[in-house]
């Protein structure tokens, strides 16, 4: 091992690394992948013995990824390198990563807290208050007892087995819970009468064969109340361990190798005294290198010990090993002769059926009522084993508990949405669920606002089992109280944190949620300007145009001045035609169901140049012998245009006035517009401004061809030459008449 590190070092040093080097830049790594692995508070927990996949990672902007170099150092155990490496560790507690990174001899060094569990710590699962008890059902895959590879022991363990549940009239089930567990690092995926299960969550631990040799044992959970709904025989199927056992011969020559599975069944029955159960869970166990385990349960409440019991699901017992094995509650050992000894309480039993051929698995209860007393909140629960492995799974308690449970909800809240009101109208519920016995009336109730008691109030009425009540409290917020705050209730509360109620639970008397004041409305979608044509020294504006975008729980009016604004006063009447110069205007918008809520906003009204020239009417004769005239239309343009620059606007032609407005109807080939002789037509015009096409304006002129007058033959004229010169006079006039 030392020669390898120096190889490393030489290595290291070769590539220019050095322990500090002045003008480095930090090259930080970042943990991407720890697993299986929980993180909470900068802590990354990981199981004892169990192998972990790490990968490492810096930033990439302006390096070379592939030239760092990862060194990681758990403090025990050899130095590891790599981007990506696997690590198991055997010391358990908390343990520091030392992180290095190298990259052109610069080194930067970050450090990981890892904390090693072995086994998972137990904690309350579910808690029922009521008529409840509970019943357990399951059974082993082990063939039989494991006492290492003997002749008559191949160490076979089944793939499925089945239990019965039986239940009593009157008695109905609300809650299942399937745990299993087996040697190795897990099957997580089972079948419960032919129904697929998956595990919901998964535990692990180990049990030492020797001081340096722990092997792996999982631990799963899955809710089954959808499928434990009666009475019946349930086979657990698909559990499959034959591989881990073959692969690892250590599990059978040592005795370790178990597979197993029960239900938790929790039910009703009206002939019951209200009981307390609580259901706890965890994976934790003992062995001949760790012979002691202490469990802590708390979140209990003790009214009469009478007929308290206490059960759990423990794995990997064996009949023939009695070596100080015992359970022990505050402090006494417990036992229940002949099925279970005091110092054999791991035997492969079930207390619920009277088997003793539970290979590998208990499934036992005990009564102690002896060993609690009223008043108590918690119990200290202890395992000892000389020499077997155990490994505990689950705990539950069952404890006559006749208390109420104070909850308290908000249900509605009014007079924040009212603009700058301090008065506040609270509706609340006052709750009694998971209960065991009545809360009483004049329960007390305090309500805070960021901590500052603001008012004190109380149930009114007995509040039953399951109940509820309903009531209205108006407050007023003190002026030190922000316009964002937390209000809470508090029940079973005097004002001074005080409570006067036993409870089941006194954890959860609280409710609280962030309240808001509202100071106006949010800022609206507002055009800040409006352009209209002039005609004249004035425009028509449309006002609405500006509010288009404002949501429509919002009214809105507009006034000339923002005096009017302020004041409500003359508001402007038709805002789709406002008549106007170049002005700035004022809409006032308002909640409409709290109108003190509103917001002023400024809209400027800019009148352009874009009315088009109306051109001359046009009158021409139509040449003889012709039946129509064509116009070049785009000869007007200069008319219409009355000297403005061609590119700022847009000319087209229509045949329609709504044409012209709406930018229809054009007409299709403005050179060569045709008119027939005899008729009038009229030219519509629209002339929009080149970067807006919304701001234009319309204007019309007229085109009419006359027809050329009808010419009819006049008679011949005939006169003599009298003087000889070949010339005469003539009188045209009657011709003239004729044509």
């Amino acid at each position: 091992m030392k020669k390898a590190y120096l190889y490393i070092m030489m290595f290291l040093l070769l590539s220019g690394y050095t322990q500090a080097q002045t003008g480095c830049n930090d090259l930080p790594a970042s943990l991407t992948q720890v697993t299986p692995s929980d993180f909470a508070n900068n802590i990354y927990t990981i199981d004892f013995a169990r192998p972990i996949s790490l990968t490492a990672d810096v930033d990439p902007t302006g390096i070379d990824p592939t030239a760092v170099i990862y060194q990681w150092d758990f403090g025990i155990g050899a130095i590891l390198y790599g981007k990506t490496i696997t690590y198991t560790s055997v010391q358990e507690g908390l343990v520091t990563l030392t992180l290095t990174t190298t990259y052109q001899g610069c080194v930067t060094v970050r450090t990981f807290t890892f904390n090693v569990q072995k086994g998972v710590p137990f904690s309350l699962y579910r808690q029922f208050n009521g008529r409840y008890n509970y019943t357990a059902i399951g059974n082993t895959l082990n063939l039989q007892e494991n006492a290492g590879i003997l002749v008559s022991d191949e160490c076979g363990v089944l793939t499925q087995s089945s239990a019965t549940l039986s239940l009593q009239p009157g008695q109905t089930i609300v809650a299942a819970y399937l745990y299993w567990a087996g040697s190795g690092l897990g099957d997580f995926d089972v079948k419960l009468n032919n129904i697929d299960v998956t595990a919901e969550r998964t535990f692990y631990s180990t049990i030492s064969v020797s001081a340096n040799n722990p092997k792996p044992s999982f631990g799963a959970f899955a809710d089954v109340t959808n499928i434990v709904a009666s009475s019946g025989t349930y086979t657990l199927s698909d559990l499959d361990i034959t591989q881990t056992i073959a692969d690892d011969t250590d599990y059978c020559y040592s005795a370790i190798n178990f597979a197993g599975w029960s239900v938790i069944i929790i039910y009703a029955d009206n002939t019951l005294p209200y009981n307390q159960v609580a259901v706890y869970d965890g994976f934790k166990g003992v062995d001949a290198q760790n012979p002691a385990l202490n469990i802590y349960l708390d979140n209990l409440n003790v009214i009469s010990n009478t007929g308290a019991k206490i059960g759990f699901l423990a794995w990997e017992g064996d009949n023939g090993i009695a070596v100080n094995e015992t359970v022990n509650v505050n402090g006494s050992v417990l036992s229940n002769p002949p099925l279970n000894p005091a110092n054999n309480a791991f035997n492969g039993t079930n207390s619920f059926t009277g088997a003793s051929d539970l290979w590998n698995m208990d499934i036992d209860y005990y009564n102690i009522q002896n060993y609690i007393a009223v008043g108590d909140t918690d119990l200290d629960v202890s395992l000892t084993s000389g020499q077997d492995g155990i490994i505990m799974h689950n705990i539950v308690t069952v404890i006559n508990s006749e208390l109420p449970d104070a909850t308290i909800e908000m249900i509605f809240l009014s007079g924040n949405e009212v603009c700058l009101n301090r008065d506040l109208q609270l509706v609340y519920m006052a709750k009694n669920y998971n209960s065991t016995d009545i809360l009483p009336a004049n329960t007390p109730i305090a309500i805070y606002a960021d901590d500052v008691l603001i008012a004190t109030t109380a149930t009114t009425a007995d509040i039953a089992i399951d109940g509820s009540e309903v009531n209205v409290l108006s407050v007023t917020l003190p002026s030190q109280i922000p316009d964002e705050f937390t209000l809470k209730f508090v029940i079973d509360d005097n004002g001074t944190g005080t409570g006067i109620v036993r409870e089941t639970d006194e954890t959860n008397n609280e409710y609280s949620e962030t309240v808001i004041l509202r100071q106006g409305i949010e800022p609206q979608d507002v055009e800040s300007e409006l352009f209209t044509c002039f005609n004249g020294t004035t425009g028509a504006f449309d006002l609405t145009q500006a509010t288009e975008n404002v949501i429509a729980d919002y009214a809105y009016d507009f006034y000339a001045t923002q005096a009017d604004a302020d004041a409500e006063s003359n508001p402007i009447i038709n805002d789709t035609n406002y008549i106007s110069v170049n002005a700035t205007v004022y809409v006032r918008i308002y909640d409409f169901y709290s109108p003190t809520c509103y917001e002023i906003v400024p809209i400027t009204l800019t009148l352009v140049d874009c009315q088009p020239h109306k051109p001359e009417d046009v009158e021409v004769c139509a040449p003889t012998g012709q039946n129509s005239v064509a116009f070049n239309l785009n000869n007007f343009e200069a008319e219409i245009l009355d000297g403005r620059p061609a590119t700022d606007y847009t000319i087209t032609f229509h045949n329609t006035a709504l044409g012209a407005q709406d930018d229809t109807d054009f007409v299709s080939d403005p050179a060569t517009f045709v008119v027939n002789s005899g008729s009038q037509v009229t030219v519509y015009i629209r002339m929009e401004t080149s970067d807006n096409a919304d701001l234009f304006g319309t204007t019309d002129f007229a085109i009419n061809v006359i027809s050329p007058p009808t010419v009819s033959p006049a008679t011949p004229l005939e006169e003599c030459a009298d003087n000889f010169d070949g010339y005469a006079y003539f009188d045209l006039t009657p011709a003239g008449v004729e044509i």
